[in-house]
């Protein structure tokens, strides 16, 4: 099998304008994956990327779906959580 290493750039096109991520939002993920790679050879699967994470606009937004109390996403300690400015950020789904 052939695997092409993508940049962030590259990685940000392979997804649709409605997959759930903002642009910011994609390349704060493409830099969470990057960093925390096991193995060189990762196949991306869009699908399974969809699934796996979710993107919030805010912590009001995460808090209606985890019926939680949260005032900051940094103090969210059941997944890993990936920022992508001052408000918004990515989940790992649990």
């Amino acid at each position: 099998m052939i695997y092409k290493e993508l940049t962030k750039s590259q990685f940000k096109d392979q997804f649709e304008n409605d997959d759930g991520f903002s642009w910011d939002g994609l390349g704060a993920l493409y830099d969470y994956i990057n960093d925390n790679l096991d193995d060189y050879n990762t196949k991306l699967d869009v699908i399974a990327l969809r699934c796996e994470y979710s993107e919030y606009d805010s912590i009001k937004d995460y808090n209606d779906d985890y019926n939680e109390e949260y005032t900051d996403y940094k103090d969210i300690t059941a997944t890993a959580v990936i920022p992508i400015d001052s408000d918004r950020f990515i989940i790992a789904n649990y």
